[in-house]
Order: structure tokens, then sequence, then C-alpha cells
């Protein structure tokens, strides 16, 4: 919670490690995702957004295409296009996300139920329920056969369910 202390040190050490490393290193691109990780925090979506894309470029360099450490990158600019209300960029990187997640780790990992469940999110605040019941769902029974069951991402997921049938009018469900 000591946002400025956070950043102060942040901001250090990212000019610290850029000039030993130069701009395009994966340990500065850490703390660049964390910088955009408390950016987020703060709910300043812009500076988070530009941090993330940058991240990601340099992912993007260095990285092999399809590898699982572009996820949470764009897992986390893709939440910063939805709370910006951009669904349609949301949507896309939460897309290729998926894609990714389901190639490097496989259909039924825990990775890629978040990638599912951040899809329906969207769907479902578009309306689209068609769209998001289905990915709730499978969400839903991958994190049932690999987490504990009181993990808090089921009870997440159990919620969202719920809210999308009430929403619908579907109160037995």
């Amino acid at each position: 919670g000591k946002h400025a202390q956070s950043e102060l040190y942040y901001v250090r050490a990212l000019a610290a490690l850029e000039k030993l490393t130069g701009p395009t290193n994966l340990e500065v691109v850490a703390v660049v995702e964390n910088l955009g990780d408390l950016r987020l925090e703060q709910r300043r979506y812009s500076e988070a957004r530009h941090l993330y894309r940058r991240a990601l470029e340099v992912k993007r360099k260095l990285l092999r295409p399809g590898d699982v450490g572009l996820a949470s990158t764009l897992l986390n600019l893709g939440t910063v296009y939805y709370l910006q209300g951009d669904d349609r960029k949301a949507e896309q990187v939460y897309q290729e996300t998926l894609v990714l997640a389901e190639e490097a780790l496989g259909r039924d990992h825990p990775e890629a139920a978040i990638c599912l469940m951040s899809l329906a999110t969207v769907y479902g605040a578009r309306g689209n329920y068609r769209k998001a019941e289905p990915l709730y769902q499978q969400a839903l029974a991958i994190w049932e056969k690999t987490l504990p069951a009181n993990d808090a991402r089921i009870a997440l997921c159990l919620e969202n369910l719920a809210l999308l049938y009430a929403s619908q009018g579907k109160h037995n469900q």
C-alpha cells in the first residue's frame, strides 16, 4: 500500500538496470511490468498500458514466438484495455493470450483457464451471454480438476456464472 515508495524504488531500479544492461533486457522488462502493475493498481491506466506495451515489445524481440512468457504481459494489457472500456482491443489481446497459453501449456492448464475467464468477462460485459457462458464453464471445469476445492479462482468463476445467469433472468441456474 505504500505506492509512493514503491514507485520511487521501481523508477530507481529501472534507471540503474537500463544503465547497466540497456533497455532491451528481460530484467528491465520485469521492472517495467512491476511498475505497470503498480500503475494498474493506482488506476493510472494510460501509464500502465504504455508500460505493458513497452514490456511486450521487448519480450517479442527477445522471446521466441509462442513463448508462454508473453502471456502475463498480454493478460495485463488486455485488462487495461478492458478497464478503459476498449472491449474490442481487450477481446483481441485475450484471444491471442488464450491461443498462446493453450499451445504452450495445453487446453486444460490453469493458466489457460485465466485466459478463458478474462475473455468470458469481456463477452459478458457486452451482453454476449452465448459466448461468455461456455468459456466460464470451461474455465470452471479446468480449475475444479486442477485446483483445491477452496481455491478463490473457483469461487470467482462460480460468482461470475451466477451473475451471468441472473442478468439473463435464469435465477434457478
